[in-house]
């Protein structure tokens, strides 16, 4: 079992024994996504990160946000604020590994190297991870879309 918590601990668990195997500190809103022996895990600074499944040693971390970064007026405290776009997923589909973003992205990776493959823009910010059925990819924009 695999957990990932938003104030920082990306844990496995022993599934009989409830007792902990590994962790990572990795602060994350998204579902982490096993596939064979790695796991995938998109961290809330937008890093994915592939580790072992069974022993938790990192293979690699790629900053998503690299070349990404905006500036956006907010509310936090009295000024503007860099903001970095949010990443939902990942889900593999079709040997890629495809995330969206709230730049209106939907952004595919090769999933052993981490090179990004392709990209698509969206017309509107995705929040919620993409679904992929039978060759086609269902993606979910703000707008209703």
């Amino acid at each position: 079992v695999y957990a990932v918590s938003q104030s920082g601990v990306l844990q496995s668990m022993d599934l009989r024994s409830g007792q902990p195997k590994w962790s990572l500190p990795v602060a994350g809103v998204n579902q982490p996504l096993p596939v064979g022996d790695v796991l995938y895990v998109v961290s809330k600074s937008g890093e994915l990160t592939v580790v072992n499944r069974e022993t938790g040693q990192v293979y690699w971390t790629r900053d998503l946000n690299e070349g990404r970064v905006r500036k956006e007026g907010g509310f936090l405290g009295f000024g503007k604020r860099t903001v970095r776009p949010v990443w939902s997923g990942p889900i593999l589909a079709s040997n890629r590994l495809v995330l969206v973003n709230s730049d209106g992205e939907a952004v595919a990776f090769d999933p052993k190297t981490g090179a990004q493959t392709a990209s698509l823009k969206l017309g509107s910010a995705a929040y919620v991870a993409p679904a992929a059925y039978n060759g086609a990819l269902y993606v979910l924009t703000d707008k209703g879309q």
